[in-house]
């Protein structure tokens, strides 16, 4: 029997009987403040490679982002820096 104490459920189901591949392909964590890692802007929206260009463009639509991604160079490909240009 399970111990009730030390369960942990995400949308009513048990954890502890997730494989943890499938866990963490499943959660994500939204920060308050947005962040950027050093990369291209293609792995800063989709770190996993799993969606399409299409997905992204109208992910950065819906943000209102789209026309400045597509003013870039290299759009989806601009390398993102942990530096501020001042």
């Amino acid at each position: 029997m399970p111990n009730r104490l030390l369960q942990i459920l995400v949308d009513g189901v048990d954890i502890s009987g997730v494989g943890l591949r499938r866990l963490r392909s499943r959660l994500t964590i939204i920060p308050q403040d947005p962040v950027l890692f050093s990369g291209t802007l293609r792995f800063n929206l989709d770190p996993a490679g799993a969606s399409s260009d299409g997905d992204l463009w109208r992910a950065l639509g819906h943000a209102h982002l789209g026309e400045h991604v597509a003013g870039l160079p290299s759009g989806l490909d601009h390398q993102v820096s942990g530096e501020e240009e001042g």
